[in-house]
């Protein structure tokens, strides 16, 4: 604007007529006087009674933006020389903004006046600049321009963003800095916009034991200037406070002779540190700082105390001599295994075989290393879980072994196991995991029984009806003829296209085995991808020409079981002998015209005795 009033004043008449106008009738004199005349007859004085239009505009960069939202009055203040607006909206609201140094700005608070309700242009600030005053159609309102003391806790002081507030720490509230009686001392009020708090940054040690007595050494930043009058106290959980000592920006403190207890299952325990101001106990920051316990440690890995011990976080070491774990020492005697150094406790490792029949006693052989400590003459190896410990014996190789107990558990086909060793009593570090297993759960017939993990070595015993570990049954039999149970759906239009599940027991053991099915002389596409090991098959049935009803009795069948097209025509029920499960490898349910086909290889073998087979 000043630029513009000067060059009126100091241009020549000609240049200046096409920019400068009076608002009135008249022509403007502009030009002929000297450089500074601005400044010396302002515009509007005496020497130039009107007022001085521009066609050149000021330009100005936008410091905020806000899309779809109609701003309707502006007041503009300064709070500790930062600039802070306030915005009506047309929707009734209020918006706090600061104004950046940079030229940028940043939204902070919104407040509702009068919801629909358009803030007219005058908005002013009381005579104190503590509150403002705004106007809607019908009504007037005072807000306060901050309210600093609804943020109880620093970090919420901080987070407000409110560039009238900041956290006046010999207090303990958050304030203006004129409120703060010690503002101008060196971090005794944090402005909530440098965005900090008074906080421990770290400690040393980082950890400590339950069973030691030592300094904490606390770096706090920002550590507000402390006077003499200004003592310092530092609280562990629920003990007494003790008087700080304070080194720079380093807070000393001694670690409390009480310990809260342990957490069943972990290692340590979480205790936090207080710093307070003596007067009034002002609350200064925290810390959670934690104490550790050995005796815990050697608890947390099941069958592992020595590596349990020793390869967690913390400084602690294993004896081998007294069989407990302790905290680390400088000098550590002979016969410890130091902290991080598990590779070098004693151990048992790779047992033989993995995988354990249930019912069967099984001989089972592992390896040990670092055993000059353990004698195995006492060892004994077992489960809590299932309750039983056996003795282990040593083989000239230097291998151990033990024989397991007839093992039962009913609940689930396979249970993994964590097998412990223990040497009078006391647990030696073990890796013998292994997996007992069921062959007969969830296995009711032939077909599952041969699908079951070839490692788990199960097989149909026809004597038992079931499926058995090998080596509990005396003769293994070949699997019975397959069954069909149940055929979904029973009826189907002419136009085929639909999907036919076939129910039943020892349907093949693979999808591999079904290579062609037909239901009454028409074609059915096998699915194999909603195949079901010996319990399913699925195929889709070609059209038909006419209507047709097809059914089969006896053999194998427990009982009809007819598939008909719509509009059927009934058709007389074979006889039983010619309707059934074909043996061998090439299996087929026959009807005397309307055959079912079900060739393939692999599927269970028949039996003397079983309806007779028809080529393919």
């Amino acid at each position: 604007m000043e630029a513009n009033r000067n060059a009126c004043y100091t241009g020549t008449w000609e240049s200046s007529r096409d920019i400068f106008y009076k608002p009135f009738h008249g022509e403007i004199l502009c030009g002929g006087h000297a450089l500074g005349s601005s400044q010396s007859f302002p515009c509007g004085s005496e020497h130039l009674p009107y007022p001085l239009g521009s066609r050149d505009g000021l330009k100005a960069t936008a410091v905020l933006q806000r899309g779809g939202l109609n701003l309707t009055a502006v007041m503009v203040t300064a709070e500790n020389n930062h600039t802070v607006a306030f915005l009506g909206t047309s929707d009734g609201r209020i918006l706090k903004v600061y104004l950046t140094p940079n030229g940028t700005s940043s939204e902070y608070d919104s407040i509702l006046v009068e919801i629909n309700k358009r803030v007219k242009r005058d908005l002013v600030l009381s005579g104190d600049l503590a509150s403002l005053y705004a106007m809607t159609q019908d009504k007037v309102f005072r807000l306060p321009v901050q309210e600093c003391l609804s943020y109880p806790t620093c970090t919420q002081c901080r987070d407000s963003q409110d560039p009238y507030c900041g956290w006046c720490v010999v207090e303990g509230r958050c304030t203006r800095k004129a409120e703060c009686p010690r503002a101008e001392e060196p971090s005794h009020w944090l402005w909530s916009r440098s965005k900090s708090c008074v906080a421990i940054t770290s400690a040393q040690p980082q950890n400590m034991s339950r069973r030691a007595q030592g300094e904490v050494q606390l770096t706090v930043s920002p550590l507000p200037a402390l006077s003499k009058e200004d003592e310092l106290l530092c609280l562990f959980g629920e003990s007494p406070p003790h008087p700080a000592r304070v080194e720079g920006g380093t807070v000393i403190c001694n670690s409390p002779s009480s310990i809260p207890i342990t957490p069943p299952g972990q290692d340590h325990v979480a205790v936090t540190i207080q710093l307070l101001l003596r007067r009034d106990n002002i609350f200064l920051t925290s810390y959670e700082y934690p104490f550790y316990d050995c005796r815990q440690a050697m608890s947390l890995e099941e069958n592992l105390p020595c590596i349990s011990c020793v390869s967690n976080r913390w400084t602690c070491q294993w004896d081998l001599r007294y069989h407990e774990c302790r905290e680390a020492s400088p000098n550590p005697e002979d016969g410890i295994v130091r902290a991080h150094m598990e590779d070098s406790c004693p151990q048992f490792l790779e047992p033989s075989p993995l995988v354990i029949p249930m019912n069967h006693e099984t001989d089972v052989t592992f390896q040990g290393k670092n055993l000059d400590t353990v004698k195995g003459s006492s060892l004994h190896v077992g489960s809590d879980l299932l309750k039983f410990m056996e003795p282990v014996s040593m083989q000239e190789s230097g291998t151990f072994v033990f024989r397991t107990p007839k093992l039962s558990h009913d609940a689930n086909e396979t249970l993994p196991l964590h097998l412990y060793v223990k040497s009078y009593g006391k647990n030696i570090d073990s890796k013998l995991h292994v997996t007992l297993y069921n062959c007969s759960f969830g296995r009711s017939d032939c077909s599952l029984c041969r699908a079951a993990n070839p490692d788990y070595r199960c097989a149909w015993c026809g004597g038992q009806s079931r499926c058995v570990y090998e080596a509990l049954c005396n003769a293994t039999s070949e699997c019975p003829p397959p069954v069909i149970t149940r055929i979904q759906p029973e009826t189907g239009p002419l136009g085929g296209g639909i999907r036919i599940t076939i129910l039943g027991s020892n349907l093949g053991v693979r999808a591999e085995d079904i290579q062609r099915i037909s239901v009454a002389g028409r074609n059915c596409a096998f699915q194999p991808e909603r195949y079901s090991v010996s319990t399913r098959i699925v195929c889709v049935i070609e059209a038909a020409e006419a209507a047709f009803h097809w059914g089969c009795r006896g053999g194998r069948l427990r009982e009809t079981r007819p598939f008909a097209s719509q509009r059927p025509v009934h058709l007389p029920t074979a006889p039983a002998s010619q309707c059934g499960a074909a043996a061998g490898t090439a299996g087929r349910w026959h009807h005397t015209d309307h055959p079912w086909h079900l060739p393939g290889h692999g599927l269970p073998g028949g039996r003397a005795g079983d309806p007779q087979r028809h080529p393919v």
